[in-house]
């Protein structure tokens, strides 16, 4: 119950940000764009890296467990 709670708030600071944010966005909608697909791109890698690692230790720690 509490977690959905904070989720829900977090959604509506969240939705309360992007309409501030509006017109700004607007103005600058292209090199946003832009700056948004690269994040997007950098978080992927970051986050298969991440997995990568996880899944090697893992099997690391299964090879060790035998």
């Amino acid at each position: 119950m509490q977690h959905s709670l904070s989720i829900q708030m977090r959604r509506e600071l969240l939705s309360d940000y992007t309409q501030s944010n509006d017109n700004t966005i607007s103005c600058t909608n292209e090199m946003y764009g832009r700056k948004r697909l690269s994040l997007y791109f950098m978080i992927r890698e970051i986050s298969l890296f991440v997995l990568y690692r996880i899944i090697n230790s893992q099997e690391g720690i299964a090879h060790i467990q035998k």
